[in-house]
């Protein structure tokens, strides 16, 4: 082997070597990506939830209150109607 094709395979080694490196980066940074990525969306349906869940609380008390009252109403009243 000549000088010349010696510095060809050492030239496509180390554009391989590059471009191998260059395509780990990017797989390292689209795995980071989608990471954060899932991470926030875990964090905006933790928060969906947990507001939908205080809404629900809200409106058990609200049915309680209210069924409290409609008894209330039927003591005073002396009605006997289902609810």
């Amino acid at each position: 082997m000549n000088a010349d094709t010696i510095s060809i395979i050492v030239s496509v080694i180390t554009v391989g070597a590059a471009g191998g490196a260059l395509t780990m980066a990017g797989f390292k940074q689209l795995r980071q990506d989608m990471d954060r990525r899932f991470t926030e969306f875990r964090e905006e349906m933790d928060r969906r939830f947990n507001e939908s869940r205080e809404d629900i609380r809200e409106v058990r008390q609200d049915v309680n209150m209210l069924r409290e009252a409609v008894g209330a109403l039927r003591e005073r009243t002396g009605g006997t109607s289902a609810t």
